[in-house]
């Protein structure tokens, strides 16, 4: 695969975290969530809402201007609102506070939808931003006692990117998308080798993309792309058969490191 060659930059290189997503971050990681799905993005009073309800798995990355470039989250669900997920007879925007389910000390959740994973940045930084995601993915799999067996995942794929990069971590079909624009994936984790399996898919993919932003920066400088050609969007958004739609994405390929298109080319992912 090729490696695309980026201006290094001078400057200390901006160390790019998984943070926690607290109070205070909401507004600005909803407006950045916004400015992603468009129309597609829940009302920021439901937004905040959801992490009322559950904010253990919600994190973000900033850059050195203290912009948002990067979120993740991912809600445990009453197995009802999980079931018409994956049937397709509900929206994940139309989840309800009620929909996630409190998590008990010493509970092992048995449901869970990953909301959202985004992420933009232009140039190499976005290599970072990618790096940063997996790294905060992998640290809360490994942390939250509620990420356990036996346990079930949902995501709705929007592309055949979407589908592969679903296989990859372990998901398999379930549904046919008839009741949906695009079909339902699936990820039973029914015991400890499928955990382990599952945490270290993520974390490969935190290492590869480390691995590719230390080869970037010891590659010659080249002219900086344009913005378009080197933002990256990483998303997941369920969407029902009467609503059509769907926000930019980016492939497998794409997202462990080669150059991106323009955002007219890119399909949706998740």
């Amino acid at each position: 695969m090729d490696i695309p060659n980026f201006e290094i930059d001078a400057r200390p290189t901006w160390p790019y975290v998984a943070t926690p997503t607290r109070w205070r971050d909401l507004h600005d990681i909803w407006a950045f969530e916004d400015d992603v799905f468009g129309a597609d993005n829940i009302t920021f009073e439901r937004f905040r809402d959801w992490w009322w309800r559950y904010s253990r798995m919600a994190f973000h990355v900033r850059d050195e201007g203290g912009h948002v470039v990067g979120t993740f989250d991912a809600s445990p669900l009453e197995p009802r609102a999980f079931q018409d997920l994956l049937e397709g007879t509900r929206d994940e925007r139309d989840l309800s506070v009620e929909c996630i389910r409190p998590v008990r000390r010493g509970e092992v959740v048995r449901h869970w939808c990953v909301t959202s994973l985004t992420a933009h940045s232009a140039g190499a930084r976005r290599i970072d931003v990618l790096a940063a995601l997996m790294a905060g993915i992998v640290e809360r799999l490994h942390a939250l006692p509620e990420v356990g067996y036996p346990s079930a995942w949902c995501a709705v794929a929007q592309s055949r990117e979407g589908e592969r990069v679903l296989q990859r971590a372990g998901f398999r079909q379930y549904g046919d998308g008839s009741r949906t624009t695009q079909p339902t994936y699936l990820l039973r984790l029914d015991s400890a080798e499928h955990l382990r399996t599952f945490r270290a898919t993520f974390a490969q993919a935190a290492n590869v993309l480390t691995y590719r932003q230390a080869t970037v920066r010891q590659a010659p400088a080249q002219p900086r792309r344009n913005r378009s050609e080197t933002a990256t969007f990483v998303v997941c958004r369920s969407r029902t058969a009467d609503q059509p739609g769907g926000v930019a994405g980016c492939s497998w390929e794409q997202y462990l490191g080669s150059p991106l298109r323009r955002w007219s080319e890119v399909r949706p992912i998740w």
